[in-house]
């Protein structure tokens, strides 16, 4: 299973996470800053000879926007030549996004995944999570 946890410190803007084959995404004044997760799913049953999990702390600043989403997304076939969405293509479009709400985006998003798939099968489950600070 991939999975990532994280938890903020309100007070001292801090951002902690550790993701099972999971990254989170941070956007600050258009650039992305990503937060790795350790390349292990989680339910490896020889703990033994596995790493464990790291756990990365990250100062927010106000305005920064956090994202995650599960494999679904890159991995969905669509577009004028069927090709996978990829990683590269999420980050693309998010970061084309105007300045609106995140509820807003939310149906921008769901919008441009839709029309991305096209008549294209989904391929896997689909999960976007974002918010702004």
């Amino acid at each position: 299973m991939d999975l990532g946890v994280f938890t903020i410190d309100d007070e001292a803007m801090t951002l902690q996470f550790a993701g099972a084959n999971l990254n989170l995404y941070i956007l600050r004044e258009g650039e992305w800053i990503c937060l790795k997760g350790t390349r292990r799913p989680l339910g490896v049953e020889d703990h033994q000879a596995i790493p464990p999990f790291a756990n990365e702390v990250f100062q927010l600043k106000k305005g920064d926007c956090v994202y995650a989403w599960t494999d679904g997304l890159p991995d969905q076939f669509g577009g004028l030549n069927n090709k996978k969405f990829k990683t590269t293509g999420v980050l693309s479009f998010i970061r084309s996004l105007p300045a609106v709400s995140m509820s807003r985006q939310k149906e921008l998003i769901s919008a441009h995944i839709r029309s991305w798939r096209g008549s294209a099968e989904q391929t896997d489950d689909i999960c976007v999570a974002g918010f702004r600070i």
